[in-house]
């Protein structure tokens, strides 16, 4: 179903798809620093819309408009602006930020100076674009230059302002309308509220800045103490996977031990000693099974899997271990099929005991969780160049929500499966030698209704590289 939507979607592209992806790939910030990174991206999106407008403005104010182009005019404005702008872009895509950032700013003072001088300095357009440069300035470069900057930007309007007072008065007296207010007072309003912008925003960066830099701190301490955990994890895996004999070998003498004994090898014994005898196999055989999850987790997160490959017969291989596990579910009377599809390959290559090991684990998972009903096996070819089998059980399913918990470590379905054994690794293990093998396993599953376990593995197994979890 994902693919034909996939498929959809590549032979029906939209005609301004290009341009979304342009739009997407540019603002996209390449700092990897979180407060270069949102400066990069405030430059990045400014420059596209204030290049875009400035050049549409320029190319519609001669013939739409009908504004006479000269040296201080709205079309050589809007022309400056633009190659300023163009500036910035390319100073941003250089991965000069600062550089870009003065091109931007200085884009809107160029902008600013140029109203206010073709307007006048009491044009209604002024002050906001004097806040704006603030505002940018705030935006794109370090708080160190927010005070500077504004007060150049009010020092250049006084100048401008000055100049063009005695023009305002003759403006005022020839068309006989108290239209010009005096500079000194514009100025020192403009001033005062450029001023006033500019302290609120540097606090606001003071304020921002102390807290990115206590959540860097934050995240560079947990990056820390995550390196320590995974040094102290990687040290004691490296100890179980190196102490795997030592912990196997005396659990496999007392096994043997007990059933020496059990054979009548050692003597008669009594009713009740055997029963006690059978017992203690019984629980040293447990306990191995768990000491084994346990070690074979902790060789593959020491590293330690070793691709041992050859070829074999999946069908003749896995109808073994089903025939040897027929007497659990001929005990639970339950049923178990292998059902074997025409399209098998006869032979694959691979690592013939890890394959056997995840069959085993799910195998035995399906039938351990399975009571009535049954479990069946499906093998078959999934493409040409891979394999899969699949293990289906009627028994007591799995939440969707718990599909990913599944496969990690310890982790367990505690509603409805706490009363059966195990150490909870046997799906963690499966998952961690599909990978390994450069396969897949998936689940399919509903609560009460049971589960389906496939797995899909490379018909000829490559010799990996090293491979870390």
């Amino acid at each position: 179903m994902a693919q034909t939507a996939l498929n959809l979607g590549d032979n029906t592209p939209k005609p301004t798809f290009g341009v979304f992806r342009w739009w997407r790939n540019w603002v996209r910030p390449r700092a990897t620093n979180r407060d270069e990174a949102f400066r990069e991206s405030t430059i990045r999106v400014t420059v596209a819309i204030l290049l875009t407008a400035t050049i549409l403005s320029f190319l519609a104010s001669l013939p739409f408009f009908d504004l006479q182009g000269g040296l201080v005019s709205y079309p050589m404005l809007t022309l400056l602006a633009a190659v300023l702008t163009l500036a910035s872009g390319i100073a941003v895509a250089r991965h000069a930020l600062n550089t870009a950032g003065r091109f931007l700013v200085l884009t809107f003072i160029v902008a600013a100076s140029g109203i206010t001088i073709i307007d006048g300095y009491w044009a209604s357009l002024v002050l906001p674009m004097y806040m704006l440069v603030v505002l940018i300035t705030a935006l794109v470069l370090p708080r160190s230059s927010l005070l500077p900057i504004s007060w150049v930007s009010i020092i250049l309007f006084g100048v401008i302002a000055v100049l063009q007072e005695d023009a305002g008065r003759q403006l005022k007296i020839l068309i006989e309308e108290e239209i010009v207010v005096a500079a000194t007072d514009v100025i020192i309003n403009v001033a005062f509220l450029v001023t006033i912008q500019a302290l609120f925003l540097r606090q606001l960066r003071i304020e921002f800045d102390s807290r990115l830099a206590a959540m860097s701190e934050s995240v560079q301490q947990a990056e820390q103490a995550k390196q320590e955990a995974d040094r102290a994890n990687r040290a004691k895996s490296e100890f179980l996977a190196g102490m795997s004999h030592e912990f196997r070998t005396p659990l496999n003498a007392i096994i043997g031990y007990v059933d020496i004994m059990l054979s009548g090898m050692a003597g008669a014994f009594s009713e009740k000693q055997t029963q006690l005898q059978t017992h203690i196999k019984h629980n040293a055989s447990r306990l191995l099974g768990m000491i084994n999850d346990t070690l074979d987790m902790a060789k593959i997160e020491a590293n330690r899997l070793e691709m041992h490959l050859s070829q074999f017969s999946p069908e003749e291989e896995l109808r073994q271990i089903a025939e040897s596990m027929k007497s659990l579910t001929d005990k639970k009377q339950i049923e178990l099929n292998v059902l074997t599809l025409p399209d098998l390959p006869p032979v694959v290559t691979g690592d013939l005991q890890k394959t056997q090991q995840i069959f085993t684990n799910l195998l035995g998972n399906a039938i351990k969780f399975t009571s009535q009903g049954g479990v069946a096996v499906y093998i078959g070819r999934k493409d040409a160049e891979r394999w899969m089998f699949k293990v289906v059980d009627t028994g007591i399913g799995i939440p969707e929500e718990a599909f990913d918990q599944i496969f990690e470590m310890f982790q367990r379905v505690e509603q409805g499966s706490a009363k059966y054994e195990g150490t909870g690794l046997g799906l963690a293990i499966s998952k961690r030698l599909v990978d390994f093998l450069g396969g897949e396993i998936s689940v399919m599953s509903r609560q009460r209704a049971g589960s389906t376990f496939t797995v899909i593995l490379p018909c000829e197994v490559k010799e990996p590289e090293l491979v870390s979890w």
